[in-house]
């Protein structure tokens, strides 16, 4: 049944909406302001993600094939910041862009 599909934060999943953690809120990945879209559509689940940052900027979301978001820590000096969680990292160079170990996933 369409809507009885409730995470344990009360999103429901059918409709669209995962969890932020950041924003402490059900939210839909594909309505958020920095879009990223997958580098490898044809292997690729999920073949847009977004990021949401923190207030402060020293934490960043991703949805990377989850109902919920990864929450990365903000690392490196101003101008050169990468936020990493485990093999997770999110930088910028002209876009932003999300790694898994040595390989870029997802940019804009």
């Amino acid at each position: 049944m369409v809507g009885n599909d409730k995470t344990k934060h009360g999103c429901i999943t059918s409709a669209g909406y995962t969890y932020s953690f950041i924003k402490k809120d059900c939210i839909k990945v594909f309505e958020q302001e920095i879009k990223l879209l997958s580098v490898k559509d044809e292997t690729s689940f999920q073949k847009q993600t977004c990021i949401i940052f923190s207030k402060n900027n020293k934490k960043a979301e991703v949805f990377l094939d989850s109902i919920e978001g990864t929450v990365l820590t903000r690392t490196g000096k101003k101008g050169n910041y990468t936020w990493k969680n485990g093999d997770i990292t999110v930088g910028k160079n002209t876009g932003y862009y999300i790694k898994k170990g040595d390989n870029i996933i997802y940019s804009q």
